[in-house]
Formats: C-alpha cells, sequence, structure tokens
C-alpha cells in the first residue's frame, strides 16, 4: 500500500473529527437534501466501510451484522428505528477502525493486494484488485461521504468549517 494513501487517510480522518466534534446529534436523523443521506446512515456506512476493509484483508468483522443491512450499499435513507443505533459507537469505529486499516493494509502480503477485489458493482471500473479497493476506501469512499456530511451540517444551519 503506497504510503500517500495511509497520509490521505489520516488527513480524512483529521477533517472527520472536526465535522463530528460539535455535531447536533439531535437531529441525526434528518435526511440531506440533495444527498438523501441522513448524518446517522452517512455515519454508519462509514463505520461498515472500515469493517468492510477487514474483510477485503480477511479480517473479523467487527459492526454488527444489522449495520451492514441498513447502512450497506442499496440501503434505503429512511433508516427504521433509528434509536436502535447509536451514533457514539458509529463514532468510535471509524475512530479506531481506520488507524488499524491503515496498518493492516501497510502489512498486507502483496499477493492479496493483487487479487481482484469481491465487489460486483465495481467490475467493470477502474478499480481491479483488492488494493486499488482498499486504496478506495481509505480516500475517495471516504472523502466523497465527508463532504456529504459537510453539506447536511451545513443545512442543518452549521457554519462553514473553512
Amino acid at each position: 500500500m503506497p504510503p500517500t494513501i495511509i497520509t490521505l487517510n489520516q488527513f480524512l480522518l483529521e477533517y472527520f473529527e472536526t465535522l463530528v466534534k460539535d455535531l447536533p446529534t439531535e437531529a441525526l436523523e434528518v435526511q440531506g437534501r440533495g444527498t438523501g443521506h441522513s448524518a446517522l446512515w452517512l455515519l454508519g456506512h462509514m463505520a461498515i466501510s472500515v469493517d468492510f476493509g477487514n474483510q477485503v484483508l480477511g479480517r473479523e468483522t467487527i459492526c454488527p451484522a444489522r449495520w451492514f443491512v441498513a447502512f450497506g450499499p442499496g440501503s434505503s435513507d429512511e433508516i427504521k428505528n433509528p434509536e436502535k443505533y447509536d451514533s457514539r459507537e458509529m463514532i468510535e469505529v471509524i475512530r479506531s477502525g481506520y488507524p488499524k486499516l491503515q496498518e493492516l493494509a501497510m502489512a498486507a502480503d502483496e499477493t492479496l493486494l493483487t487479487a481482484p477485489h469481491p465487489v460486483e458493482m465495481l467490475q467493470d471500473t477502474a478499480l481491479k484488485t483488492k488494493g486499488d479497493l482498499l486504496g478506495h476506501l481509505l480516500t475517495t469512499h471516504l472523502s466523497m461521504h465527508l463532504g456529504q456530511l459537510s453539506f447536511w451540517r451545513r443545512l442543518q444551519g452549521e457554519k462553514p468549517l473553512f
């Protein structure tokens, strides 16, 4: 795994911290106009993305199975029983999970990283290997959802961070 990908993930995690430090938790279920996603969905999705990276590397999952159903690809933006989900737990999975995923990716065997990835919906894209997929999870995927979370915050009346 190229060190630049790890550096970019670290940078994104710094941005994540600025987004969640004063997150208006009373409004987490409000869907964002234009993104369709609520902050709760975005946090859950980013948490399971860390866990999916673990799976790609052959590691155990850490998120409850119900999170994959509620926040996985193709899931509804309207979360049933949102009170079942603890945003603080999701934030902690993101906080602790990405640094661990960085370590695992850096230590991963080259044979594993060059193997084809298992994601059907990405088969016809430039992402061909598990290493490509991990790079995406650590950078472009995370940055896209952080942008949506930033936009969601602005819709809730929060001040811009930059």
